[in-house]
C-alpha cells in the first residue's frame, strides 16, 4: 500500500471525500493493481449513488485481489473501517468462503 492511498484514506475520514477520490484516482492510474485502493473507490462511488462506475473499480480490484482469506479480511477491515460496509461484507463473506480456515483471522 503506498502513501497515496493512506492518504486518500485520511481524507475520507476526515470528510474530505472529492480529495480523497482524487489521491484514489491518482494512486489507480499510476498502479492499476492496488486492490485496495480499487475496492475503496468502488466504496466512494457507492456512496455517491454510481453503481456502474462502482462495478468498474471493484472488477479491477478483483483481478489483483490475492486469493487468500487473511487478505480478503484485510480488506474487509479497511472497507469497514472507512464505512464502506457493503463492500466489507462481501471481503469478510469471501475471506470465509476461500480455502480451509477462512474467515475472521
Amino acid at each position: 500500500m503506498g502513501a497515496r492511498q493512506e492518504k486518500g484514506e485520511s481524507l475520507w475520514q476526515l470528510g474530505r471525500r472529492d480529495e480523497a477520490v482524487s489521491v484514489w484516482t491518482d494512486a489507480v492510474q499510476r498502479n492499476p493493481r492496488l486492490a485496495l485502493a480499487n475496492n475503496e473507490l468502488a466504496g466512494a462511488a457507492l456512496a455517491s449513488g454510481k453503481r456502474e462506475q462502482a462495478d468498474v473499480y471493484e472488477k479491477q480490484g478483483e483481478t489483483s485481489t490475492p486469493n487468500n482469506p487473511l487478505y480478503h479480511w484485510m480488506l474487509g477491515r479497511r472497507l469497514q473501517d472507512l464505512g464502506m460496509i457493503q463492500l466489507a461484507e462481501k471481503h469478510f463473506e469471501q475471506a470465509g468462503q476461500v480455502g480451509p480456515g477462512g474467515g475472521t483471522p
